[in-house]
This record gives C-alpha cells, structure tokens and sequence, in this order.
C-alpha cells in the first residue's frame, strides 16, 4: 500500500536504505544527517525485581552503534 502511494507522487514513506524491492519509478532518497530519533517507553509494576527488565532498559540507554 505505501509503494502505491508513493509511486502516485502524492506522498513519501520512510523505509531503511536496504529496503527492497522498490519500483522502478521509486526512488530511495537518504535524509540529510540524522533527522529522526525513536523514542521507546517500557512501564512494568514498580515492585518487580525482574533483573532481565532492568538489563533491557539498560540496552535501550546505549548510543545507537553507526
């Protein structure tokens, strides 16, 4: 549905550079620096001792790698 849209020339989507198969009247355009930032919430009861959350939550605070 989005390729669709996109090859109307009436809208865009954002994919990942390796995305594929693209049409051929579509084109992959990058973005100019690094414009978009993901932001992900975790909520879980505030007595639980689950060590595997606290290692998950930790994860999610690293620098993204590239």
């Amino acid at each position: 549905m989005k390729l669709a849209a996109v090859a109307s020339g009436r809208a865009f989507a954002l994919a990942p550079p390796d995305w594929q198969p693209l049409p051929d009247h579509v084109v992959w355009s990058p973005l100019v620096g690094r414009p978009l930032v993901r932001r992900t919430w975790a909520v879980w009861p505030a007595d639980s001792h689950r060590r595997d959350l606290g290692r998950f939550i930790a994860a999610l605070d690293r620098p993204a790698i590239g």
